[in-house]
């Protein structure tokens, strides 16, 4: 645990916390979480909601979602992620 972070409250994940937790790069370039399952998710994060504010740089808006361009539910590569409201 790090220091001035209370129980329950987790930091965020970086792209390559999350490839070394087991996200998994395919031959369809579909990056699939080892868990698999749709809308896979890390400490109660869907993985495809931190791979999409890492692209933008930027935490998402409450209102704002991200949707699958290549149409796997269970895809994080965030090539294939893009924003719709």
């Amino acid at each position: 645990m790090t220091r001035g972070v209370k129980w329950g409250q987790a930091e965020p994940l970086t792209v390559k916390q999350l490839i070394r937790y087991g996200v998994r790069k395919r031959a369809d370039d579909c990056w699939v979480y080892r868990n698999g399952g749709a809308n896979p998710k890390v400490k109660d994060k869907p993985i495809a909601r931190i791979m999409m504010e890492e692209k933008l740089g930027r935490p998402l808006r409450d209102w704002e979602r991200v949707r699958r361009n290549c149409g796997n539910s269970c895809c994080v590569n965030p090539e294939h992620l893009e924003l719709f409201k």
